[in-house]
C-alpha cells in the first residue's frame, strides 16, 4: 500500500491523471471571446469601484499604490545582492541554501506573489479604461478574459499562502527546531500578508465574483508547481516544502490534500464573493467586515519565537 502513495511513480501518475482531468474540463467550459457590444460592461465590471465611498479614480489609485509595492518588491528580489538564507530538512538532513536573482522566484511564495502582480497590473489597466470610456485606451478582449482569472486564482493562492506559512510552516519551523526568522524578512512580511490585504481590498471595493467554473485554473497552477518542484529537486537537491517531497509517506495522500486545500481556499472566495452579492444593502457591510476580521485572523507579522522582552528585577541584576 505505502508504494501506491510514496514514489516519484506514483506522484507523477496522480500528476498527469489531475493535469489531463483538469485540462479537459477547461476544454469544456472554452468560451468565445467578448464581443464588441459587451466590452463597456466587462471594462466596467472589472475597472471601477462597487462602493459608494471610493470613487472609480480612486480605486485606480489605490490599484496603482498597491501595485507599486508588488513591482518594487519583485525588482528588490531580483537584485538584492545578499539573497534570501533558507535552513530546510530534506528527508532527514539540514540543508543550507541561498536564493538570489531569478532564483528567488522558485518559491511557491514567490510564484503567487508574481502572480498578484500580474492581476494588479490588469486590473489597473482596466480601471484606466473605464475612466477613459474607451476614448483613448481599449483593453485586448485577451487581458479582459485573463483578468478575472488571475483575480480568482490570485484571491485563492493568497489566502492559502498565508493560512500555510501561519499555522503550518511557521508552527513546523519552531517544532523542529529551526530559525524561522525568514518568514519575517520585509519581502516575507509582504508575500505572505500584503498579499491578503491586496485581496481583501479587491473583494470589498471591485466586487468581481469568483466563478465556480474557473476553478479548474487553481488545480492547473497547483500542479504547475508541484512539477516545477520535482524538477528543481533534481538540479539543487532541495525541497522548499516538506509536503512535495515524492518520496515523503504518503506522499500522494499529501498532493491530495494540497490540492484540496487549493481547492478550498478557492471555494472560500466563491462563498466570500457570494455574500457579498446577495448580502441585502443593509447587511453588506457586516460581510465586508467579516472578511477584513477573518483576513486580518490569518496574519502573521510577529515572530513568537524571539523572546520578549522584559523589564529586569534586582534579582535578574544580580546574577
Amino acid at each position: 500500500m505505502s508504494s501506491l502513495l510514496q514514489g516519484y511513480q506514483s506522484c507523477s501518475l496522480f500528476a498527469v491523471v489531475v493535469l489531463i482531468t483538469t485540462v479537459g474540463f477547461l476544454y469544456f467550459d472554452a468560451h468565445s471571446p467578448v464581443a464588441p457590444a459587451e466590452y463597456q460592461t466587462v471594462v466596467e465590471q472589472l475597472g471601477s469601484s462597487k462602493s459608494e465611498y471610493v470613487s472609480t479614480f480612486a480605486l485606480l489609485v489605490l490599484r496603482l499604490t498597491l501595485g507599486s509595492v508588488i513591482w518594487l518588491s519583485c525588482l528588490w528580489a531580483l537584485f538584492e545582492p545578499s539573497g534570501l538564507r533558507l535552513t530546510l530538512q530534506v528527508r532527514g538532513k539540514t540543508k543550507k541554501c541561498v536564493l538570489r536573482n531569478h532564483r528567488r522566484f522558485t518559491t511557491f511564495t514567490m510564484w503567487c506573489w508574481s502572480l498578484l502582480g500580474g492581476y494588479m497590473a490588469l486590473a489597473s489597466l482596466c480601471s484606466m479604461a473605464a475612466i477613459s470610456d474607451s476614448s483613448w485606451l481599449k483593453v485586448p478582449h485577451q487581458l479582459l478574459e485573463l483578468t478575472p482569472i488571475l483575480f480568482e486564482v490570485s484571491f485563492a493562492m493568497a489566502y492559502l499562502v498565508t493560512i500555510v506559512v501561519s499555522f503550518v510552516l511557521i508552527p513546523g519551523q519552531e517544532k523542529a527546531g529551526l530559525p524561522t526568522d525568514v518568514f519575517f524578512h520585509p519581502l516575507a512580511l509582504l508575500a505572505h500578508n500584503f498579499n491578503v490585504l491586496v485581496m481583501m481590498i479587491e473583494v470589498c471595493l471591485n466586487r468581481v465574483p469568483i466563478q465556480l467554473r474557473h476553478l479548474p485554473y487553481v488545480m492547473l497552477f497547483g500542479i504547475a508547481y508541484i512539477l516545477f518542484s520535482w524538477l528543481w529537486f533534481e538540479l539543487t537537491g532541495v525541497f522548499y516544502y516538506f509536503f512535495l517531497d515524492y518520496e515523503h509517506p504518503n506522499a500522494v495522500l499529501w498532493l491530495i490534500g494540497l490540492l484540496l486545500t487549493c481547492s478550498g481556499s478557492y471555494l472560500l472566495g466563491v462563498f466570500l464573493t457570494a455574500a457579498e452579492d446577495y448580502a441585502p444593502v443593509e447587511y453588506l457591510s457586516l460581510v465586508q467586515g467579516g472578511i477584513v476580521l477573518f483576513s486580518l485572523c490569518i496574519m502573521t507579522v510577529v515572530d513568537r519565537t524571539k523572546p520578549k522582552m522584559t523589564t529586569p528585577t534586582p534579582e535578574t541584576k544580580a546574577s
